[in-house]
């Protein structure tokens, strides 16, 4: 399988885990469910995050197709990042504030979970990580 199938199976991953969660979160409130997402989607690591990007998209239009989850269609909010953990710290901020998400969904970046990490904790958010990527610890 190549690197592209294998981005967004990790995609579909991460939308299916983000959604168990918010249901979790969200079981009595009604409208779309809102996921947050910090991609670097320009910049060095611009390719990756766009290819993450693509995943999600797909993953969350079949879901939507099918009814969504308890009858709620799923809303991605994408920030960029850059790939700059300043700007990761940035668009959690504007998700957690702005867009009231509960949950966000993590490009592979340790420098920017690191540093959105003590902000989620102490926020109770949940930040999901790429499942293949294993070598930070938060």
């Amino acid at each position: 399988m190549n690197k592209k199938a294998w981005t967004g199976l990790a995609a579909i991953a991460t939308v299916l885990v983000a959604l168990l969660v918010i249901w979790g979160l969200s079981r009595n409130q009604s409208g779309s469910i809102k996921i947050g997402a910090t991609l670097p989607l320009t910049g060095d690591a611009a390719a990756w995050g766009k290819n993450t990007q693509q995943g999600i998209d797909l993953a969350v239009e079949e879901i939507n197709t099918k009814g969504g989850v308890l009858g709620r269609t799923i809303e991605i909010i994408y920030e960029d990042t850059q790939a700059l953990p300043k700007e990761g710290v940035t668009a959690y901020r504007k998700l957690t504030t702005v867009d009231g998400v509960q949950a966000i969904i993590d490009d592979s970046v340790s420098g920017i979970t690191l540093a959105m990490a003590p902000l989620a904790r102490a926020d109770k958010v949940v930040i999901l990580r790429d499942w293949r990527n294993r070598t930070t610890n938060i």
